[in-house]
């Protein structure tokens, strides 16, 4: 009887060993950028008015839910979708992103460079072009 308690006891220890190496590889090969504790990853609005907007996923997806209807309406010439401001409440607002290089927060594709719409206005970065180099090496 001795025997067989041992042999789950190893079974149980080998079990949770698994699982916790298992989440910590998952932490380190995909971190969170999660902003608060339900893991709601951030994202970025830019408003003529009021500057850079940090918003969660969800915020927004209600946000734009609110605005459209549920029906996100063709943008003419392929521009950035224009929303209207959470904080000022006028239709001056885009989604953003962050340069992960300098921190700047832009909107993407509006700048001058068509190949890569991720190039930052700032420092000249794009992930899109690291990316592309990193493939074709």
């Amino acid at each position: 009887m001795e025997d067989q308690t041992k042999k789950w006891v190893s079974i149980a220890f080998a079990v949770v060993a698994l699982v916790i190496a298992g989440v910590v590889i998952s932490k380190t090969l995909f971190p969170s950028s999660s902003k608060g504790p339900d893991g709601n990853a951030e994202m970025y609005l830019l408003c003529k008015n009021c500057g850079e907007i940090e918003i969660t996923r969800e915020e927004f997806r209600k946000m734009l839910l609110e605005q459209t209807g549920g029906v996100i309406p063709p943008v003419a010439g392929g521009g950035p979708l224009i929303l209207n401001c959470p904080k000022c409440g006028e239709k001056t607002c885009a989604v953003a992103t962050k340069c992960p290089k300098c921190g700047k927060v832009f909107v993407p594709g509006v700048g001058d460079d068509p190949t890569y719409p991720d190039r930052c206005p700032e420092c000249g970065y794009s992930a899109l072009e690291e990316l592309q180099k990193k493939r074709s090496k």
